[in-house]
């Protein structure tokens, strides 16, 4: 059963000059780097799977105004090849640092990501995680993904989350984007409309909680979900 969630508002940038340091200095909490990847190394894995159409942005958040809060990456409507890439949408890296977890973060990035995809016509939105104390099963579970009874080659559990998602969270007037959210390729090269962390890890694709090895988006886009009690 989904948990109510309360508005939270976050915003998805890209990464540039200006802010990559900071993005770059983002660190979960200890005892999650066996589940967690970094952002320097999420992006090199990034520039290693072009083919996965890596989509990834920082994560600001309204009432923080010191800078990011975290990082997502997203297989943006790539081909699957299974058991390296699984796709073709996917939450491929989701890392909130650990000065701002428990805020509703990661839940409220979850559902953006989800809203921007289902935009682009998917149906579901896939993710994985490492199996274990201190990983994010339960976070899934509350979001609402399931196991869909298969695992990745580095034996992580797949998930996924049905799309529209709509009953799951509060309609938001905060989940828009810059650059609007209507029409478009899909084609993270043409386009700036998708999605660019809390956990999810896995060796390829998937979110931050995934064992160090789970898009297309708008430059700016702004989400309203929150958050469970006990996550991210």
């Amino acid at each position: 059963m989904a948990c109510n969630l309360t508005a939270v508002a976050v915003t998805l940038e890209e990464i540039t000059s200006e802010n990559r340091e900071a993005v770059l200095a983002l660190n979960v909490a200890p005892g999650q780097e066996e589940f967690v990847s970094s952002v320097r190394d999420s992006l090199a894995e990034a520039a290693e799977y072009p083919h996965a159409r890596p989509w990834y942005r920082a994560v600001y958040a309204s009432g923080e105004p010191a800078g990011p809060v975290g990082f997502v990456m997203v297989s943006w409507n790539a081909e699957p090849q299974p058991p390296e890439i699984i796709g073709p949408w996917f939450l491929w890296r989701l890392l909130i640092d650990e000065r701002y977890q428990g805020r509703g973060y990661g839940a409220a990035v979850v559902r953006h990501v989800a809203e921007l995809v289902a935009a682009e016509g998917a149906t579901e939105l896939l993710t994985s995680y490492a199996p274990g104390d201190g990983g994010p099963a339960g976070f899934y579970q509350r979001l609402g993904f399931v196991p869909t009874g298969e695992l990745d080659d580095s034996g992580e559990v797949v998930v996924r989350l049905g799309l529209p998602m709509a009953h799951l969270w509060p309609a938001s007037a905060d989940a828009t984007s810059r650059e609007g959210r209507a029409g478009g390729t899909g084609d993270p090269a043409r386009r700036q409309m998708a999605p660019a962390g809390l956990l999810a890890s896995s060796r390829f694709p998937g979110p931050a909680f995934r064992r160090r090895s789970a898009a297309t988006g708008p430059a700016r886009c702004t989400a309203g979900p929150a958050g469970c009690t006990g996550t991210l």
